[in-house]
């Protein structure tokens, strides 16, 4: 899989794995997000549980598609 430019990422409420960097929290990183109804990019699930943490676009630089669990 590669990065690809969030301006091409799916705005239909679609799960994607975004890399971020904010001012807030830890500054950089992945995470599992949707673009909501309310026009920001809001985290869906971390670690199982929802999270309230919201990126403007300016924060949000690329994204891929999420990748499909691990065969057992």
């Amino acid at each position: 899989m590669t990065w690809l430019a969030i301006e091409t990422a799916p705005r239909d409420g679609t799960e994607i794995l975004v890399y971020y960097e904010t001012q807030y929290a830890n500054g950089k990183g992945c995470s599992v997000v949707s673009f909501s109804r309310y026009e920001y990019w809001s985290v869906t699930a971390v670690g199982g549980h929802d999270c309230e943490q919201d990126f403007d676009d300016k924060d949000v630089k690329y994204w891929m598609p999420v990748p499909a669990a691990p065969d057992k």
